[in-house]
């Protein structure tokens, strides 16, 4: 049986991970999330094969707690799997952010600092991703992505704001991010010299874009017509917005004729 750690798992990308290794046979996950104490972590980072750090803060009210949440939950984490003496192996969730020089950038540049330091002290497989906005079910509105928040309020009739209709932003899908996590976990193939992963396809759509397609799959729904899927990003962003809907408006009246 293998067990595996992961952080963050009441999160977005952490809760998605979670029913996916869940469902393979010969795993056991040792989630850690809010409010368990670093001591938890360090016991459960003593029992631990393999270990996801999927928690973190990007919306903070003070910088502060971007160190807390971001560089010294790594410290932690790296200090108990060395106290443990094993050389387990980490895979790390970043952001691309870490190659700007703003406060969240800086914090989680510095824990991939940490996790690297880790690698050299202890010779243990890293595999660092930095990924892009990342969208997909579970996604919290008003925090995670604005897919997320155009897909809740749009879903409910609430008014969306739209800056600049000409903003590009760029997505990964989060099914795409489990399936490369997944495989690592499952088949446990490591490449030394690769430190840096990635995950494809990345997305690209202007704000102005994103907003009249959700738009348009509330329009269709209302019509009962389903949407022309065969664009992957379509496809991808039309099974999110379904995710945001009130189950109580999954129901339909049926007009019977006699």
């Amino acid at each position: 049986m293998k067990t595996i750690l992961v952080t963050g798992s009441d999160g977005f990308m952490g809760r998605n991970l979670c029913v996916a290794l869940r469902r393979q046979v010969g795993l056991q996950v040792l989630p850690f999330d809010i409010p368990q104490s670093p001591q938890e972590l360090s016991a459960l980072a003593a029992r631990s094969d393999l270990v996801f750090p999927l928690a973190g803060v990007n919306r903070v009210k003070e910088e502060r707690e971007l160190t807390e949440g971001n560089v010294d939950l790594s410290r932690t984490l790296c200090n108990a799997l060395h106290t443990a003496g094993r050389r387990t192996p980490l895979v790390l969730s970043s952001s691309t952010q870490a190659e700007l020089d703003n406060p969240y950038g800086l914090s989680k540049r510095a824990a991939e600092d940490i996790v690297l330091e880790s690698l050299r002290q202890t010779g243990a497989p890293v595999r660092i991703y930095r990924f892009p906005n990342v969208f997909g079910k579970w996604s919290r509105p008003n925090y995670n992505t604005v897919v997320a928040t155009f897909c809740y309020n749009i879903s409910r009739g609430l008014p969306v704001q739209v800056n600049n209709r000409a903003t590009v932003i760029r997505y990964v899908y989060i099914d795409d991010i489990v399936r490369a996590l997944l495989s690592l976990a499952v088949e446990g193939t490591w490449d030394p010299d690769r430190v840096r992963g990635e995950i494809k396809p990345v997305f690209s759509i202007t704000l102005g874009e994103l907003h009249d397609l959700i738009v348009s799959f509330r329009d269709a729904r209302e019509k009962l017509l389903v949407p022309d899927l065969a664009n992957p990003l379509t496809r991808y962003l039309h099974s999110t917005y379904t995710s945001f809907l009130d189950t109580d408006s999954l129901a339909r009246e049926v007009e019977l004729k006699r």
